[in-house]
């Protein structure tokens, strides 16, 4: 017996499990969920939201009666220990959930499911015992908001979760303490109290991530997105998952947009039991010889049969699609279809709930089986070939030997029938459909392959698509029929598609084995898939699977995430072993080159021959659809496949749980560019309204192609069509094509990236060229060595052997049949500095990037018999003598400039734990193993679509133009000004718009243009007046440059050059003027500790803003308080004080009564009628109480130099503030992500010491 601690301090005992039910076919399934991360508002208190906690029931009126059922009556409550130093437990009843939702099942029949019932305790609803009542129900949900003691950046909340739900008819009696080694995936009944009924307990382990900041993203335009997850809609034999509204709660926490349920669109009947009736071996053996033999003859003969019920409809049938299109998209209320009601109005109540302030969305879609189809080739061969060089053997029968040998004992069937029969001809293709053997060896079903499906219009009830499978789960339609238009079961002009795991092929192990197989896309359905407009591409990363574990069969295995107390302390060096080191076996680390990029790799492989195919006009000619000239574009996209799984993803659930994975929710994830707008409103409920995206403006953001995959960082690239370093609305962004006219020039592509604390730091950047040749109809992928998810195995590393062209040049190969990049600049190598966050400019030229050829020439060995064979008796030392031929002759053949290239990146983070990732074996140490269990050691991946670009044309003569200034020098003083004339004089016909601008201008300095951009006539001259101001710049001699640049990327820029001289500002008259500050450690500010008659901070001590815009000891404020705000501008300098300088107007030293002047050089931003700079001084800069001066409003963007002026008060150690804002009030200290403040301290009378 196992001692606890009850609630209330009553001491109880706990007793052993005394019967376990799977979640497994013909029982009941359920799960403990919680989000892995969450997303702080460091505006808000606290600063992270409360954690969505989900438990789902399903199928308890669906047991099969066959076996050991599990008798549930109502929820008793669920128990939260967060674990820590305190390791308390809180108790939450029914009347603490935030909502309950259940639903009886759904019927084989059209009919809809009865009782679908919601009580929305954030409403103030009161739940009544037909909501609590688990036992009749078929699937029930509870949603719990827990507000986690743990409030600290980037740590994990680690959360241990009981609920209990009481035997049927029986009370739930007083609250049960945690039950630790309850099973996590399963109810199982336990005598909690002694002289109170046993009640069913499931318990579960889940890690919170409080995320070190948001999501990255590069402005409000780009959205979050899962395009493949299961949901409400997904209910079969073996895979349920969480209802919508909890799972709308978790994306709010996470900091998720949009996903697509994707749910099974199966359509068909759920297999709710199976029972198999044996025909071998059943005669007894007392029965005679003659007449046993004779009725076991007569039961040979009888075919195999299998007896299946169904008691309930298989994951989302048409009726079942209208339903849960209400519930999530029509507006809060009721739905009646065929007398039942139903719930609706989840995405318009998203908000209504306490939670964070992101309006998530779900829209419906479907994940729809399709029949897999091969070649007569690989008919013939029994291989179908995907990815680079991998290949699946369609053959196999079943694979594990021994249940093969069990079936053929006790049964009749014939399992393994010839394979020929698996492969199924269609005359009017020459394709053949791939059959496969389900059940107890039925050929008669084909094998499937999956398309997730995303409709356009989410108040359509006819966009439902139907898999309409078959008995256990194999596919039925054809790829080819679901893109035809005539097709009454189309998805054309209803949504788009990706095809999903293309690259996926499982074949299952053991039992599992008599389902469907899982088989790769062979190239004869990527045909059909590029043939059509409605296929958008591939979905190639599916799941995140890089932590797992091993047997999750153990009795030793405590649970997932894995917690320091699992197992006792690391004896030291030395293997793992069951005894002391339980914990290692359960977050295996998969390894550095982990087996979950392989399919990962090939489906790059897969997609990249796609692309490659779209910029061959062979291949496109036929496209009646594409506009002429474009190359039939087609994306990458990521999704999780999660059927629930918020924390991480339990698999094999058909036959209870074979192992556990690092995959949820959003791994991977969408960065989508969606654009500001949003569509939708819904509001909380104080009725405060909340943007959030639609339906509509997604699946059109993703036809575009704008939109990157990743698990960690941000990542895009463009085309810089307007040569201006940065990212912005006149670039051909991802997904676009330019048609500028550029073959032999070069051509800037911005790449950006940006990460947090929370996926690490980038360690590069690969990018990838794809080229081919209309002449040639052929083409080649070019990459940098050590490149992709594998990075520097021996996958990506240069081939020894040089492919040698007819003029001698040479081109390298790598392993995996890329060619090596001949440029040195596809990989970017990042500094410390900007491994975070940073752009880059890359200039690429399409001509480099050559299409060719590649043939090898090798010599067959020449054989011949010896002597000794000629010789009677000699016959023992005859034998077969052949030469060594010669090396290989690499030929790259009728080399070809490219007509068309694509460009697309790639991102890798670095490994967070460094050299602990390469431990293993007898080296692996308790800290070691920690990490690579949490997941420390997982590269974070980015991937982004490509940009195309025409290479036929080259560009014309684009003219020129020169620029001249007047005068050539200035002589200005320091805070002056000056003015001169810029000439744009055009030659060559030249006539464009010139931007003019200052650069190499001293810190402190600005100038300005008006107008600022001048278009001259042909052969004319456009001019600009140039005005000059010094600001807070230091004196001294300088040659600064105008410059112009032409507003095209095929246009060159010129500058030219300005001698400027800045005079010394001279003592106050009358005085001798007076110390420049210093940075005071002890008072964290800049501080001239001896009085005179003026005390400046200089141009380099308060420059800038933040410690990421530059400025040292940032934020240079008295206390180190009132941080800057960090968020850095889209281009240009950050908006700041940069420097501030107070002077006496008498000409002698400070003193109290005296009236000083206060300059402050400030740098604004572009719009600065909306921004302030406020002046307030201190008495004493040892205890500041801050008075206010005055504010003033820059009258320019850029650099400036503001007065005030005010009269000093007593004090031997006084201090000034000077506070940049755009936005907030003139507090002494107030909050702004572009907020800028620093502190002058300064002594009055005789020196003090601060």
């Amino acid at each position: 017996m196992l001692s606890a601690h009850a609630p209330n301090g009553v001491a109880q005992t706990t007793g052993t499990v005394t019967q376990q039910i799977a979640s497994v076919e013909g029982g009941v399934e359920a799960a403990i969920d919680a989000p892995w991360r969450l997303e702080p508002d460091f505006a808000a208190t606290p600063v992270y939201p409360r954690i969505p906690i989900v438990v789902s029931i399903h199928d308890s009126s669906l047991q099969s009666t066959q076996g050991p059922t599990v008798a549930l009556g109502v929820f008793c409550e669920m128990a939260v220990r967060e674990e820590g130093a305190a390791m308390s437990t809180d108790y939450f009843k029914a009347d603490r959930l935030s909502e309950i939702e259940r639903s009886d099942k759904w019927p084989i029949s059209s009919a809809p499911a009865a009782n679908h019932r919601l009580c929305r305790r954030w409403a103030g609803e009161t739940c009544g015992a037909a909501d609590l009542d688990v036992g009749p129900s078929a699937e029930w949900h509870g949603t719990l908001l827990y507000s986690p003691h743990t409030q600290t950046a980037g740590t994990d909340v680690h959360l241990t979760v009981q609920v209990r739900v009481a035997r049927a008819g029986d009370s739930c009696g007083p609250a049960a303490p945690i039950v630790d080694n309850a099973p996590f995936d399963r109810l199982g009944l336990r005598q909690i109290y002694e002289n109170v009924p046993p009640s069913y307990v499931i318990t579960n382990r889940l890690s919170v991530h409080l995320g070190e900041a948001a999501l990255p993203r590069f402005d409000d335009g780009w959205v979050y997105g899962d395009l493949h997850y299961h949901s409400q809609g997904t209910d079969n034999e073996g895979e349920s998952a969480y209802a919508y509204r909890p799972t709308l709660q978790a994306m709010r926490a996470m900091g998720l947009d949009f996903l697509f349920a994707t749910e099974h669109a199966s359509d068909s009947e759920q297999i709710t039991d199976v029972n198999l009736i044996y025909l071998r071996n059943i005669v007894p053996d007392w029965v005679p010889g003659p007449i046993h033999d004779w009725l076991e003859a007569i039961i040979d003969s009888i075919p195999l049969h299998e007896e299946t019920r169904s008691y309930a409809a298989r994951d989302m049938n048409r009726q079942r699609f209208t339903a849960l299109r209400a519930l999530l998209n029509d507006p809060p209320g009721v739905k009646v279809i065929n007398d039942h009601t139903f719930p609706t109005g989840a995405n318009a109540e998203v908000m209504k709930a306490p939670g964070a302030g992101r309006a998530a969305r779900i829209f419906l879609g479907g994940e729809v089986d399709v029949v897999p189809e091969m070649s007569a080739r690989e008919k013939a061969s029994g291989n179908i070939l995907y990815g680079n060089g991998a290949s699946y053997l369609w053959r196999n029968c079943l694979l594990d030997t021994e249940i093969l040998d069990l079936i053929h004992e006790h049964t009749t069937s014939l399992f393994c029938p010839s394979p020929d029969a698996l492969g199924e001809l269609d005359p009017a293709t020459g394709r053949y459909s791939v059959h496969d053997i389900q059940g107890l060896g039925d050929d008669s079903y084909y094998a499937r392959q999956h398309m997730v499906y995303l409709p356009l219009d989410g108040t359509r009830d006819d966009a439902f698509v139907s898999g309409d499978t078959s008995q256990f789960g194999g596919a039925h339609e054809h790829l080819s029929d679901l893109v035809d238009p005539s097709y009454f079961n189309t998805i054309v002009d209803k949504g788009y598609a990706f095809l999903a795991h293309p690259a996926d092929g499982d074949t299952g192990t053991g039992i599992t084995r008599l389902g469907p197989d899982l088989i790769p896309y062979s190239d004869v359905q990527l045909r059909t898939a590029f043939e059509s407009p409605s296929i958008l591409g591939l979905q190639l990363w599916n799941e995140d699977t890089r932590l797992r574990t091993t047997d999750a069969n153990s009795p030793l295995l405590p649970g997932f995430p894995l917690q320091s107390w699992d197992s006792p302390p690391d004896p030291g060096p030395g293997p793992p072993s069951t005894a002391n080191r339980s914990k290692w076996l359960w977050g295996k680390w998969s390894g550095l080159l982990p087996g979950a990029y392989t399919e990962l790799y090939h489906g790059l492989a897969m997609w990249d021959r796609m692309l490659l195919w779209g910029i061959r006009p062979s291949q496109t000619a036929g496209l009646a659809w594409l506009p002429a000239g474009q190359p039939r574009r087609v994306f990458m996209a990521g999704g999780s496949d999660a059927h629930g799984d918020w924390n991480y993803r339990r698999q094999g659930r058909l036959f209870g749980v074979s192992a556990i994975v690092d995959s949820a929710i959003g791994k991977p994830r969408n960065l989508v560019h969606v654009g500001p707008e949003r569509p939708e409103t819904v509001t909380d409920s104080a009725q405060s309204a909340y943007g959030s995206v639609s339906q509509s403006q997604v699946t059109a953001a993703l036809a575009s192609g704008n939109f990157a995959v990743t698990d960690g960082p941000a990542l895009h690239i463009a085309l810089d069509a307007n040569a201006n370093g940065v990212i912005d609305e006149g670039d051909v962004t991802m997904g676009g094509v330019s048609q500028l006219p550029s073959k032999g020039t070069y051509v800037p592509f911005v790449v950006e990236w940006k990460s947090t604390d929370e996926f690490g730091p980038l360690a590069g950047i690969d990018l990838y060229v794809g080229a081919t040749s209309d002449t040639l109809d052929t083409g080649l992928m070019y990459a940098p060595e050590n490149n992709g998810v594998y990075g520097s195995s021996l996958l990506s590393a240069v081939s020894p052997n040089a492919y040698v062209d007819a003029a001698g040049g040479t081109h390298r190969e790598l392993r995996d049949g890329y060619m090596l990049d001949p440029t040195g600049g596809l990989h970017i190598s990042l500094s410390a500095a900007e491994a975070t966050a940073g752009r880059r400019v890359v200039h690429l030229r399409a001509n480099d990037f050559v299409v060719g050829r590649r043939r090898v020439e090798q010599e067959e060995p020449v054989c011949t018999l010896n002597s000794y064979c000629n010789k009677p008796g000699f016959e023992d030392l005859c034998e077969e003598v052949c030469t060594t031929p010669p090396p290989a002759i690499y030929h790259f053949d009728n080399v070809s400039l490219p007509d068309r290239v694509f460009v697309r990146a790639f991102a890798r983070t670095v490994r967070k734990a460094g050299a602990l990732c390469e431990q293993s074996g007898d080296q692996l140490t308790t800290q070691g193993g920690t990490a690579q269990i949490s997941g420390q050691c997982i590269e974070r991946l980015a991937f982004t679509n490509p940009v195309w670009m025409d290479n036929t044309a080259a560009p014309p003569p684009p003219g020129d133009f020169s620029l001249a200034c007047t005068p050539t020098s200035l002589r200005l003083p320091a805070g002056g000004r000056g003015t001169g004339s810029c000439a744009v004089k055009s030659t060559g016909g030249f006539s464009k718009a010139v931007t003019l601008s200052c650069v190499n201008l001293p810190a402190g300095a600005s100038c300005s243009f008006s107008p600022l951009s001048v278009t001259p006539a042909p052969d004319g001259t456009a001019n600009s007046a140039l005005i000059l101001s010094t600001g807070m710049a230091a004196s001294g001699s300088y040659t600064i440059r105008a410059k112009g640049v032409s507003g095209n990327l095929l246009n060159p820029s010129h500058d030219t050059p300005i001698a400027l001289t800045i005079d010394p500002v001279g003592p106050p008259p009358g005085g001798t003027g007076g110390p420049m500050a210093v940075f005071d450690a002890k008072l964290k500010a800049p501080v001239c500790a001896s009085a005179g008659a003026s005390c400046d901070t200089g141009t380099s001590l308060v420059f800038s803003r933040a410690a990421g815009g530059g400025e040292p000891n940032a934020p240079n404020t008295i206390g180190g308080v009132c941080a800057d705000g960090a968020t850095a501008p889209t281009s240009g300098r950050w908006n700041a004080v940069d420097r501030i300088r107070i002077s006496g107007q008498a000409g002698t030293r400070f003193a109290a009564g005296q009236t000083v002047l206060v300059e402050t050089g400030v740098w604004a931003s572009s719009t600065p009628s909306t921004d302030a700079v406020d002046f307030f001084y201190a008495a004493d800069a040892t205890r500041p109480s801050w008075q206010w001066i005055a504010t003033v409003v820059p009258s320019v963007a850029g650099g400036q130099v503001l007065p005030v002026k005010y009269r000093l008060p007593s004090g031997a150690l006084q201090a000034v503030r000077v506070q940049y804002r755009g936005q907030g009030t003139s507090d002494s200290c107030a909050t702004g992500v572009s907020n800028d403040r620093d502190d002058l301290v300064f002594a009055v009378g005789g020196g003090v010491t601060p």
